[in-house]
């Protein structure tokens, strides 16, 4: 079975309580202890971010499919079971990080404090307060920011320097009421 068909008959990982899920494209890691959730097209370098977060030392949630929950006032980022620890990339094919890093390298689930939105497209034109807004997933506001994968400095590099600037933003965000797109 190819990791496409593994994403198609994926199942829900039990849960003690009835809470509603909710299944996204996309990929969630956990950087300095910060919950990321890592969004974009096809083909964007999502994955191959999270494989150069992980040779760092950061650890992997899931890749290309994750379900949400909520419990209390957090989003929960769970990995299916079928693709549990796995991790594709176009050029390697499947990576089992179980076995290739560390042992915690890979982690069931994570609270999402984070979205991380790559794309395509040119730098963004200079503004101050950069691409920051709140993205909405079941009901819970997310900080988000974009990052353009054609900008000469390294993505993990500008996930790190984001993580660091997130409490700031965080609350400037709330505080200002800013854009909120929904997912």
């Amino acid at each position: 079975m190819n990791y496409y068909s593994l994403l198609m008959t994926t199942s829900h990982p039990s849960s003690s309580t009835d809470t509603p899920r909710f299944g996204q494209h996309g990929v969630a890691v956990k950087v300095d202890n910060t919950g990321i959730l890592i969004l974009g097209k096809p083909g964007v370098g999502k994955s191959s971010l999270a494989l150069e977060l992980l040779a760092q030392g950061h650890q992997l949630v899931a890749d290309d499919h994750i379900e949400f929950s909520i419990l209390g006032p957090q989003l929960i980022a769970h990995c299916p079971t079928q693709t549990s620890g796995l991790l594709h990339s176009r050029e390697l094919g499947m990576i089992d990080v179980r076995k290739l890093y560390p042992e915690n390298a890979w982690l069931a689930q994570m609270v999402v404090e984070m979205i991380i939105k790559l794309h395509h497209g040119p730098n963004t034109p200079v503004n101050y307060e950069g691409t920051w807004q709140l993205t909405e997933i079941m009901q819970m506001q997310i900080p988000s920011v974009s990052l353009s994968v054609s900008s000469p400095t390294s993505l993990s590099a500008r996930v790190l320097a984001a993580v660091k600037l997130l409490p700031l933003r965080q609350s400037e965000l709330h505080l200002t009421n800013s854009r909120v797109t929904t997912i």
